[in-house]
């Protein structure tokens, strides 16, 4: 048999290395990405990063920074190249797989894990808890509350200077977020890092403009599924918080006697959305805020429960806001 000269075989190899890492593009990073190794940037530190999928950073979580936005691009291969702040922060690194990548910042001197947030919803919901300041002088626990999205965005809030904008985010049993508020007496922007000790609960320490502390947050059990004949799955409630219309959406798994009720906080039923047989198939609901007599519910929280065959099947809670 011929054999192949080394320096030939040399560049087969290279052709074959190349071809079978010719996987990545712009849109590899698309979506959500938690950045592994907080980015000390000075006093300013990065929790996630934002990528559109098309060559655009559309925001980076920065304290003591603006909402950094930008530009990046990858080969096929998987090198990142870009940068943040009109140029100011240089990116440099590489996608190491389809989830993880390795890249260096410019302005922080190191280079830091990023791992695809796989799923961006999972901290959904409202959560409550206090925040206490330690560092450079102790305080008083501060009491507030985050409303997040299907999305991870941070769609209302009580303890903090509105608007407030931002977005948090679990993967794993790590809890992040980056928040900025209207507040100009040193919360202007939030640094949440930290770790779940449950589902429903988190502690973390906290960054401000001029301090740091710590505290913890909670949220009611989520939606789910409660029993186990699996009448009801894929069930899906937005806004929360909401105006006007929420929406409630569900998949019925097998023909069933539906109950569909909305309860205000001290438990009393105000209006039922849906009372009837209902065949297996998708269906919405909406609520436009009003009670069985027409009349508008005052802002506040709420619940629905979703009842098959006189099961309670879902239930979950929603915040209304006018």
């Amino acid at each position: 048999m011929k054999k192949i000269r080394p320096s030939l075989f040399a560049v087969m190899l290279l052709f074959w290395f190349g071809l079978s890492n010719a996987q990545y593009n712009n849109s590899s990073m698309n979506g959500a990405w938690f950045i592994v190794d907080e980015i000390e940037m000075g006093d300013s530190i990065g929790v996630y990063g934002m990528f559109d999928g098309n060559g655009n950073v559309t925001e980076i979580g920065i304290r003591d920074g603006n909402q950094y936005t930008g530009t990046y691009s990858i080969t096929s291969v998987g090198i990142v190249t870009g940068s943040l702040a009109g140029g100011v922060i240089i990116l440099n690194g590489r996608m190491t797989s389809a989830t993880s990548a390795r890249i260096h910042i410019s302005v922080a001197g190191d280079t830091l894990d990023f791992v695809k947030i796989t799923n961006e919803g999972k901290a959904q919901g409202i959560w409550s808890g206090e925040v206490t300041i330690q560092n450079p002088t102790p305080d008083n626990p501060v009491s507030i509350s985050l409303t997040v999205n299907q999305n991870g965005e941070v769609t209302g809030a009580t303890g903090l200077a509105a608007p407030v904008t931002g977005k948090v985010f679990i993967q794993s049993n790590a809890f992040f977020g980056h928040l900025y508020t209207n507040d100009n007496s040193g919360w202007s922007q939030v640094s949440l890092s930290g770790k779940t000790v449950s589902p429903d609960s988190v502690t973390f320490t906290v960054e401000l403009d001029s301090s740091d502390g710590a505290g913890t947050l909670s949220r009611p059990t989520t939606v789910g599924i409660q029993s186990p004949n699996m009448y009801v799955s894929s069930v899906r409630s937005y806004p929360n918080p909401f105006d006007n219309q929420f929406i409630i959406e569900y998949t019925l798994e097998k023909n069933a006697d539906v109950l569909v009720n909305v309860f205000d906080n001290t438990g009393k039923m105000i209006k039922t959305l849906f009372r009837g047989i209902q065949q297996t198939g998708i269906y919405q609901l909406n609520w436009n805020g009003t009670d069985e007599y027409g009349i508008e519910s005052p802002n506040g929280y709420y619940s629905y429960w979703i009842v098959t065959d006189g099961m309670v099947i879902a239930k979950d809670k929603m915040l209304r806001m006018r």
